[in-house]
Parts: structure tokens; C-alpha cells; sequence
């Protein structure tokens, strides 16, 4: 479950450099659609007049699809009618090929980076790690792995949930020792969990542990670590 300390944001872009961008409040549903009876229009040919659904239940915002002719697709995976938890910097596409149109859900205050534009633009973006929190599932390139140990699993769980962004030591230590009184946890064991996590990400990736590896999750030097979930 999150529970989000911002407003969320749906970023629409309809075409390359034009944002739209609609604040989304918790305890409201939002239908997307061609009609003029839906809470976002958008006018095009190739969406539904009643596309898709966001709503919030729970402290999160969660998508499902409404029958659309043309489908609606999260990371290349189409949306069925059951509904799916958005992640902060999910990337939503309405339809598909050279007329879709492109959402993107921002949990934090900010700016879109490169990221995003890059994938709007059309490069290729791989994605080779997925996570499940209520299962405590990881995928690597789509493979489940062995279940991770509860610390190393934790720690990558915020990783994970705040990719692109750098996760500082004291909230590292208080996600992987809930136990420990805060400041109590040092650096070189926060370093060695990080190390065990780079250690599997790379035997599952099936590449070798060296200085390449660290660029999924790179040091910042006294401050903490950034997860890159993307090819690199």
C-alpha cells in the first residue's frame, strides 16, 4: 500500500513539448475518454469515448481499463479490467503505434526528466527489474527470483519505490533495521546490504560483478544510493 506525501500528478502529453498536467486529489475516480462527459478529454480518434479509469481506494491511485478498443498499456503490458496500483514515474500509453497517446503518474513535486522524454520521444527504455510488495516478489527481466532475504529484500523494496531518486542513509537503515535505534546502524553495514544487493542483481542479470553493476545503484558519497532501473 502508499500513502503519498505530494499530490500526485497525471502528466498528459498530447504531442512533443505540450504538457498538460492534472492534479490528482485522493477519495476522487477520474474516467479518460473521447466524450465530453469524461473527467480528462482527450480528442483522439483512437481513444475510447470511455477509455480508462484511475481512482483511489486505500491512500493509493490504482488504473483499470474500460473496455477499450485500442487498449491501455503500462510498460508495454496491457491493463485489464482488474485494477492495478500505480508507482510513482508510471508510464501510461493509450493505444498504441504513432497515435497514442502518453501519460506519465508523478508521485513527488518536480519537473519530468529524461526518462520520460526518452520514452515519449520513442527510444527504447528496458525496464529489467519488477517488484511486488504484497507478494515480496522480484523479477528479474521477467524471471522470478528465490525469495530474497527479509533485509536485503526491504532495502531494495525503497530502492525500488523511489527510483531516480536518492534514498539518504538514515531512511536506508530504518527500512532495513526497524529494530535499531536511529543513528545506530553504520555506514559500512548499510554498504555491505547494498553490496549483497548489487551481488544479485548481477548474478540474475547474468553479468559480472564489477563497476558496471553499480550503475543500477549508484553511491552518493555520505549522502546514499539511487536505483537505476533501466538499461544502462
Amino acid at each position: 500500500m502508499s500513502f503519498y506525501m505530494d499530490t500526485p500528478k497525471l502528466t498528459l502529453i498530447t504531442k512533443k513539448d505540450s504538457k498538460d498536467i492534472k492534479q490528482l486529489e485522493l477519495g476522487k475516480s477520474y474516467v479518460i475518454g473521447r466524450t465530453d462527459q469524461s473527467d480528462i478529454i482527450l480528442k483522439n480518434d483512437y481513444i475510447s469515448r470511455t477509455h480508462v479509469e484511475i481512482f483511489s481506494d486505500k491512500g493509493a491511485f490504482w488504473i483499470k481499463d474500460l473496455g477499450s478498443k485500442n487498449g491501455t498499456f503500462i510498460d508495454s503490458k496491457k491493463v485489464s479490467e482488474y485494477p492495478q496500483e500505480l508507482k510513482n514515474r508510471t508510464r501510461i500509453e493509450l493505444g498504441k503505434g504513432k497515435n497514442k497517446t502518453v501519460l506519465m503518474f508523478i508521485e513527488e513535486d518536480g519537473t519530468l526528466d529524461d526518462t520520460f522524454e526518452d520514452s515519449f520521444t520513442g527510444t527504447h527504455i528496458v525496464k529489467h527489474f519488477s517488484l511486488d510488495s504484497d507478494s515480496r516478489d522480484v523479477y528479474v527481466n521477467g524471471k522470478l527470483l528465490p525469495v530474497l532475504p527479509k533485509r536485503e529484500f526491504d532495502i531494495f523494496e525503497l530502492l525500488y519505490q523511489n527510483e531516480g531518486k536518492v534514498c539518504k542513509k538514515d531512511d536506508i537503515a530504518k527500512k532495513g533495521w526497524p529494530d535499531r535505534v536511529e543513528g545506530d546502524v553504520s555506514d559500512g553495514e548499510i554498504h555491505q546490504y547494498i553490496k549483497l544487493i548489487r551481488q544479485l542483481l548481477a548474478k540474475y542479470l547474468d553479468q559480472p560483478f564489477n563497476e558496471d553493476i553499480k550503475k543500477y545503484i549508484v553511491t552518493f558519497k555520505s549522502v546514499g544510493y539511487r536505483f537505476n532501473n533501466r538499461e544502462i
